[in-house]
C-alpha cells in the first residue's frame, strides 16, 4: 500500500533527469497533470459547444478527492465509464492518493501496473513523445453563455465535477499540457495543430474573405476570443446599418409627405390667387353665382343669414329657397343628392329670372310631386314609379279653372 508523500518524494529524487520509476514489480510510478481550467470543446452531432471549467469547480476539494485512487485505462471505455463489471478489461493502473492544484492544472501521482502499457510508455518516452491523459468524469452542465476574460467565449458551464477514471490517450481534450510528467524538464510538449475557419462576412462597405488554416491548440482560446470580438463588432455594425436604413426610410417618408403638402399648398395658393384677382374667370363666376343667389333669395323673401346673424352657406341657402317654393314651405334634403338639389334650385332660378308665375307654380307643384313620390310613406309598399302615377291620377281628378 502506498503511503501519502512517499511516492512524490521518491519521484522528485530520481537520477538521470527522469521523473518516473520502475519498481521491482515492474510497475511505472510518476506524476501527471491530468486536467486544467479553461474552455473545452464538445460536439453533439454537428453542434459544437464550448464549456467553461472554472477554477472554483476544478479545484473544489470534493471534486479533486473524487479522483483519488481511481483506475487508469488505456483509452476511454466505449461505454464511457469504468465499473466493477468492466474494470478487468480496461484497467492498466491506478491514480495515487495525492491530488493537488498546480497553477491552472490538477496534478496527481499515478501507478501504471499493466506490463504492456509500461513498455509502451517507455518506448514512446524514449522516442521523444508526450504521453497525454484525459479524465472521464460526471458533471452538471448549465446553459450560460458568456465571455471569460482569459479563455474567451463559452456556451455552457460545468459544475459538480466528479471523476470516474483517468485514460491514457493519443490526444486529450485538455490539450498537450495534460500528460504524464516523465522527465525533470517536464518533457517538451508536442505541437498539436487544430483546423480553424472563420466564415466570410459582408456588411455594407465592410467585406472579409473566409479565413482558414491551422492553429496551436493552446492558442485556440486566444483566437476564439479575438473571433468573438470580431463577431461582436460585426453584430454592432449590422445594428448600426439597420438603424441607419430605418432612419433613412423615415426621412424619405417624411420628405415625401412634406413635398406632397407643398404641392397642395401651391394648388390652394393658386386658387387663392385666382379668387384674389377680381378679373379672373373663377372669381367672376363665383361672384356672379353668389349675387344671383342673393337676388333669388331676396325675390322670394328668403333670409340669407341664420339665427346667429351669420351668412348661410350656398347649399343651406339653396335648400331654403327650394323649401320656399314648396306648397307647405318645407323641403327635406335628407337622402337627396347635391345634383338633385342644384337641379331644383336651377329650375327655380330660371323661373324667378323669367318672371313666369304660371310656370313657376307648375314647376313647384311638379317638384313637390316628384319629391313626394321619392319618399316612401310608412306601411306603403308601392314603388316610386307607382306612387308617381297614383299621385298624378289624383291630380287629374281635381277640378281645374278654365282659362278666360
Amino acid at each position: 500500500m502506498l503511503v501519502k508523500g512517499t511516492l512524490k518524494a521518491t519521484l522528485d529524487n530520481l537520477p538521470n533527469g527522469k521523473k518516473f520509476e520502475i519498481t521491482r514489480e515492474g510497475f511505472l510510478k510518476t506524476r501527471a497533470k491530468v486536467t486544467r481550467i479553461g474552455i473545452f470543446d464538445y460536439f453533439e452531432g454537428e453542434d459544437k459547444f464550448r464549456r467553461l471549467r472554472q477554477a472554483k469547480e476544478v479545484f473544489d476539494k470534493q471534486s479533486m478527492d473524487s479522483l483519488s485512487l481511481k483506475p487508469i485505462t488505456n483509452l476511454h471505455p466505449e461505454k464511457a465509464f469504468v465499473d466493477s463489471e468492466n474494470i478487468k478489461q480496461f484497467q492498466v493502473g491506478s491514480v495515487g492518493e495525492i491530488i493537488e492544484q498546480d497553477g491552472k492544472h490538477v496534478i496527481c501521482t499515478v501507478l501504471i501496473t499493466d506490463k504492456g502499457m509500461v513498455q509502451e510508455i517507455q518506448d514512446r518516452f524514449e522516442g521523444g513523445e508526450s504521453i497525454e491523459v484525459s479524465c472521464g468524469y460526471y458533471t452538471h452542465v448549465k446553459d450560460a453563455a458568456g465571455v471569460h476574460p482569459e479563455f474567451g467565449t463559452y456556451d455552457q458551464v460545468q459544475t459538480q465535477i466528479r471523476y470516474n477514471h483517468l485514460a491514457i490517450v493519443d490526444a486529450g481534450r485538455a490539450g498537450p499540457s495534460a500528460r504524464l510528467l516523465l522527465d525533470q524538464n517536464n518533457q517538451k510538449e508536442k505541437t498539436m495543430l487544430i483546423p480553424y475557419r472563420k466564415e466570410p462576412a459582408k456588411l455594407g462597405s465592410f467585406s472579409m474573405d473566409a479565413i482558414t488554416g491551422s492553429i496551436h491548440q493552446e492558442s485556440s482560446s486566444v483566437v476564439d476570443r479575438l473571433s468573438g470580438k470580431l463577431d461582436e463588432s460585426l453584430t454592432a455594425l449590422q445594428v448600426s446599418i439597420d438603424q441607419t436604413a430605418a432612419e433613412k426610410k423615415k426621412h424619405d417618408e417624411a420628405k415625401a409627405q412634406a413635398d406632397q403638402k407643398d404641392e397642395k399648398i401651391k394648388e390652394l395658393q393658386a386658387q387663392v390667387d385666382n379668387l384674389g384677382d377680381i378679373n379672373s374667370e373663377v372669381f367672376q363666376k363665383r361672384l356672379a353665382n353668389a349675387e344671383q343667389m342673393r337676388d333669388v333669395a331676396k325675390t322670394l323673401k328668403v333670409d340669407t343669414k341664420d339665427g346667429e346673424g351669420k351668412a348661410k352657406d350656398s347649399k343651406t341657402l339653396m335648400v331654403d329657397i327650394i323649401a320656399k317654393k314648396c306648397k307647405d314651405g318645407k323641403f327635406n334634403p335628407e337622402g337627396q343628392s347635391d345634383d338633385y338639389i342644384r337641379g331644383r334650385y336651377s329650375t327655380i332660378v330660371e323661373d324667378v329670372l323669367s318672371g313666369d308665375p304660371q310656370r313657376d307654380a307648375e314647376e313647384t307643384e311638379l317638384g313637390d310631386l316628384l319629391a313626394d313620390a321619392a319618399t316612401e310613406p310608412e306601411g306603403e309598399e308601392l314603388s316610386p314609379k307607382d306612387r308617381f302615377v297614383s299621385r298624378t291620377k289624383d291630380m287629374a281628378a281635381l277640378p281645374t279653372e278654365k282659362a278666360n
